[in-house]
């Protein structure tokens, strides 16, 4: 069953989640020069994993400039992860879309799962490339077809038992952005008012064991539960007890490509879709459309997220002063010893 927003989104009645707050927030002018120190020191000794950190960029003429940036995290007790478990997708959809997804794998495995997701994505628009009228319900139809797509071929596969990804597609056409996911990535939309303000609008929401209708139809399931846990919701095996459970089957979303074992207990790689409808820009402004993993949004508001993207002259600009953001944001939180893999994509849409 198509899980999709159907009707456009309005620009006038979307709102971002506020933002986030940590201890960035209240540094002393020692804790700053400590930060600078720590940041600079993960700058000088990257890691040396191929893909550890990577970065594109791709210019579809009328329709929208866009750059990815991805970076590695850390484990502890400070070393760089063995892989960057983020894949991200970069190309054109047809002759007026561009195409930009994030795919963030968890668990060991991840990164396959989420290569073999975008694999799947990019094929599912090359083989059939939406064409220039394209409609957004059009729009819409395909990036979720490309999603399920993705989701077919990694149960074909097998092996995605207890790893997956979560993933985020967005096509930027010409007066309109659209989004369809499975998981937390987020897309976000800068819209440049009639005004001259720019507005963080969300394109999408986070599937998250927790949410009340994500909840309802896990607990829907003979086994599935969530429960609260320090790290946040989690889904697991509600026949088994908690500590069992907990080492056992544990998840911390509600929908994902791959982590089939989770299906019987109400986990879906089913999509949500929806599509925002952009006012003309005015004169020499840009809208902007971010999509990233968690490991953005974790510690970055889209209102923040946002104006430092507006305020870079470039999208390659924008997505790397982003991945740095979260990068410092992340070392201020937990002192450089634990990071989150990080991957942002931006584009400048006409």
């Amino acid at each position: 069953m198509l899980d999709a927003t159907t009707a456009p989104l309005d620009p006038a009645t979307v709102r971002c989640a506020e933002a986030p707050s940590g201890p960035w927030e209240h540094l002393t002018p020692d804790e700053q020069r400590w930060l600078e120190g720590e940041v600079a020191q993960l700058a000088a000794k990257p890691s040396s994993s191929p893909g550890a950190d990577a970065c594109a960029e791709l210019s579809l003429p009328g329709v929208a400039d866009a750059a990815v940036s991805t970076r590695i995290g850390r484990v502890f007790p400070g070393m760089w992860k063995y892989r960057n478990q983020d894949a991200f997708l970069a190309a054109p959809a047809g002759p007026a879309a561009l195409l930009l997804g994030v795919f963030d794998g968890h668990n060991t495995g991840g990164e396959r799962a989420s290569a073999a997701a975008a694999a799947s994505v990019a094929a599912a628009f090359a083989e059939l490339p939406l064409p220039a009228a394209a409609s957004p319900a059009q729009q819409q139809m395909a990036a979720v077809a490309a999603l399920q797509r993705a989701a077919a071929e990694l149960r074909a596969a097998g092996g995605y038992e207890r790893c997956g990804a979560a993933a985020a597609v967005c096509l930027a056409a010409p007066g309109c952005l659209t989004a369809a996911w499975a998981g937390d990535c987020r897309a976000v939309a800068g819209v440049c008012m009639a005004d001259g303000s720019l507005q963080a609008l969300a394109l999408t929401q986070d599937h998250k064991p927790d949410s009340p209708l994500e909840r309802a139809r896990i607990e829907a399931t003979p086994a599935g539960r969530v429960k609260q846990t320090a790290g946040g919701a989690r889904l697991m095996d509600g026949s088994l007890g908690w500590q069992e459970a907990l080492a056992a089957k544990s998840l911390g979303l509600s929908r994902a490509l791959g982590d089939t074992s989770y299906t019987p207990l109400g986990l879906t790689a089913e999509p949500d879709a929806a599509t925002l409808c952009l006012p003309p820009a005015p004169t020499g402004r840009r809208h902007v459309l971010i999509v990233a993993s968690d490991g953005l949004w974790e510690v970055v508001g889209s209102g923040k997220a946002v104006a430092a993207a507006a305020a870079c002259a470039t999208p390659a600009a924008a997505a790397a002063a982003l991945a740095d953001l979260s990068r410092r944001r992340g070392v201020a939180c937990k002192g450089g010893r634990v990071l989150d893999d990080c991957t942002v994509a931006v584009a400048f849409v006409a």
